[in-house]
């Protein structure tokens, strides 16, 4: 399953998490403030900018995330 690292007030991150849903994209979400050590199991330092998406050993920017369809 994919996982998105997000912070939370951010515009963003809520509008990825909408359009991954809106897609049926299953994603685990995490906040990187709230749980930075759950956070790093998945993330590399190049990742502290949110949204990010992982999955399969790959990350996608917000951008690229609301490029799927």
């Amino acid at each position: 399953m994919a996982v998105l690292l997000t912070i939370q007030g951010c515009s963003r991150c809520e509008q990825t998490k909408h359009h991954l849903k809106s897609i049926g994209i299953p994603f685990t979400e995490i906040n990187v403030i709230e749980k930075p050590k759950e956070a790093m199991k998945y993330a590399t330092p190049s990742h502290l900018i949110v949204p990010v998406l992982l999955n399969n050993g790959k990350s996608y920017s917000w951008q690229e995330v609301m490029q799927l369809v």
